[in-house]
């Protein structure tokens, strides 16, 4: 018997081609599948189809020390960490309420000395208060409704560091809070009998919010002479208004204002 192999052959060449084809076809489907993301997942993903770039992220704590600026020369003239002490009066009046203190830490205080006095008129006899916090540190004065504070805070300085004016340029108060408007009256005394031995500037202060550091250039001051030959710093702090809440914790004399700090200058 002689068996036609074209036929045949040509019957199998179909049915290989028909396999092939619904294999490709398959293959195809598999791949687009596995590739795809469902509709329910795109929903859930708003970035789905995007393609991500590499996020740049800077971080300040990683940045080269040797590349910060260097801290600019100071002198400090109150840390408020030594000479503990607290007023409390609910009289209708007071007149420099004096608190004088000497042989403290020369390290935490100018020449180791601070004098205060302290002044009011209180009409309806409210709690008027001025204390040192050395665990805070700070000083803080509180005055109640129509209660008119003042208060003086003065220095003595040393002769080695009596030329202020050769290192330093301002006067930096840092303020942890205050609450109402006031006048910050600066006496510097010293050496020169064409002023006869001082100057002084009056810094009035609007209360901005938060802490905050007040900066006093010397240029403000009518005869920056002084500041050669200095040997007593006075700072009178006064009322604008009945009832003012304030809380200082660091007096210096530096060079230029610091980087990173809230600075208020004098408002006029």
């Amino acid at each position: 018997m002689t068996i036609n192999t074209r036929k045949h052959t040509s019957s199998i060449h179909r049915y290989l081609f028909s396999v092939t084809a619904v294999a490709f076809v398959l293959t195809i489907v598999a791949v687009g599948t596995s590739s795809a993301q469902s509709p329910s997942s795109d929903r859930d993903n708003p970035q789905a189809g995007v393609k991500q770039k590499p996020l740049r992220m800077t971080s300040t704590a990683t940045l080269d020390p040797a590349k910060a600026p260097p801290p600019q020369p100071s002198l400090l003239i109150d840390s408020f960490k030594v000479g503990a002490f607290s007023t409390h009066s609910l009289a209708s009046s007071g007149k420099n309420i004096p608190n004088i203190q000497t042989k403290l830490n020369g390290d935490d205080l100018i020449n180791g000395s601070r004098t205060s006095y302290l002044s009011f008129d209180n009409p309806d006899n409210q709690a008027v208060s001025v204390e040192v916090l050395t665990n805070k540190p700070a000083l803080i004065l509180s005055a109640g409704y129509k209660v008119s504070p003042r208060l003086e805070l003065t220095y003595t300085v040393p002769k080695v560091a009596a030329d202020l004016i050769s290192k330093y340029d301002r006067f930096l108060i840092d303020f942890d809070g205050l609450d109402h408007g006031l006048d910050l009256a600066v006496t510097v005394y010293g050496v020169d009998p064409k002023v006869d031995g001082h100057t002084g500037e009056v810094c009035p202060i609007l209360p901005p919010p938060g802490p905050f550091t007040l900066s006093i250039p010397f240029s403000r001051f009518a005869a920056p002479d002084i500041f050669k030959t200095t040997n007593g710093i006075t700072f009178i702090f006064q009322h604008t208004s009945g009832g003012l809440d304030y809380a200082i914790t660091r007096i210096t004399a530096t060079k230029g204002d610091p980087v990173g700090r809230h600075i208020v200058t004098c408002s006029k």
